[in-house]
């Protein structure tokens, strides 16, 4: 079954909170994890993901935290489950670098069926953003989404 890992949704908590904070201030991690009822080790770990990728950028010291490295309207959520979990792949058969060796291969009807639903999911976690996010956010701590 397709399924969204716990660490993607953190990470995507996680830049939720950072892009709604409108912050020109670093913001702690404890602060992200407390607001998001996040375990802070965890999301230390995922933040380090996401500061790999380039998503978000750390500052060091008093008064360090994190913020976002670039605007929220420039952040896929593709690209955080892409931060957290690598490549995305729909099926055995249907890699990022093409089709593993099968002995169905040549003109597989269910492989066609596989890249169809890569594809469009591809599309659609390309198209949203965390500030999509952000913006369908009712305002309350528990960062409920409405989608209309």
């Amino acid at each position: 079954m397709l399924q969204i890992s716990q660490s993607c949704d953190y990470a995507i908590q996680g830049l939720i909170y950072l892009a709604s904070k409108q912050e020109t201030k670093p913001i702690a991690v404890d602060e992200v994890a407390q607001a998001r009822s996040v375990p802070k080790h965890y999301l230390s770990k995922i933040f380090q993901l996401l500061m790999r990728y380039g998503l978000i950028s750390s500052y060091r010291g008093i008064g360090g935290g994190y913020l976002l490295a670039r605007p929220a309207d420039e952040i896929t959520i593709r690209q955080v489950l892409e931060a957290v979990e690598g490549p995305l792949v729909v099926s055995q058969c249907v890699t990022p670098t093409g089709c593993r060796a099968c002995v169905h291969a040549n003109g597989c009807p269910v492989q066609c069926f596989w890249y169809g639903i890569r594809d469009r999911l591809l599309d659609m976690l390309s198209s949203a953003t965390i500030q999509d996010m952000v913006s369908k956010t009712d305002g309350s701590n528990q960062g409920n989404l409405k989608w209309d």
